[in-house]
């Protein structure tokens, strides 16, 4: 890792002793354009992959102490209420202990 930070610094010192950034107005832009695709590519399969795992059994749902009813509220609903209880927690008056 040590050598591509060096060789990294060297080319950036060339580039900038002898002023060869003016020279990028005449690339085309297919690097960032490469990049871009590939950030698209991981989010379409990051998405993927978290819409498959919407599908997967719960582990809540096998918890015995709770009515099947309430069980079955608390797989849909957890994601809203943690962000419901976390936003109002934010809120509570006076000071935390550190």
């Amino acid at each position: 890792m040590c050598w591509v930070a060096i060789w990294a610094a060297i080319l950036h010192w060339l580039i900038a002793i002898f002023n060869t950034v003016t020279y990028v107005r005449y690339m085309t832009n297919f690097t960032a354009e490469i990049f871009g695709f590939y950030v698209g590519i991981v989010y379409i399969q990051k998405g993927i992959e978290f819409i498959i795992d919407d599908f997967r059994e719960s582990s809540t749902k096998g918890f015995i102490y709770l009515t099947r009813i309430i069980r079955d509220f608390l797989v849909d609903y957890a994601m809203i209420i943690s962000v419901i209880f976390w936003s109002g927690f934010a809120f509570i008056p006076g000071h935390l202990r550190s």
